[in-house]
């Protein structure tokens, strides 16, 4: 559990990391319980294909989070 500024610092290395001219793409997987939550980082990242999956939110949990994250990046 971050807070403060280690909380903006992670969440900017991770929107930097998608800038990166190297990433085509971004699947923000996330859990919902977490700080960052992957649907409002992934309205964060612009010039890219961009979809999240939140874990909990899968009624078939872990997997059913891989099954539907494949799915979306096979697409």
């Amino acid at each position: 559990m971050q807070f403060g500024k280690y909380l903006e610092q992670t969440e900017r290395t991770l929107l930097g990391i998608t800038m990166n001219p190297n990433v085509g793409a971004v699947l923000a997987v996330g859990l919902v319980c977490e700080k960052i939550h992957a649907v409002d980082l992934a309205k964060k990242i612009k010039g890219k294909y961009v979809d999240f999956i939140d874990i909990q939110q899968e009624e078939e949990g872990s997997l059913g989070a891989i099954s539907v994250g494949v799915s979306i990046v096979i697409k």
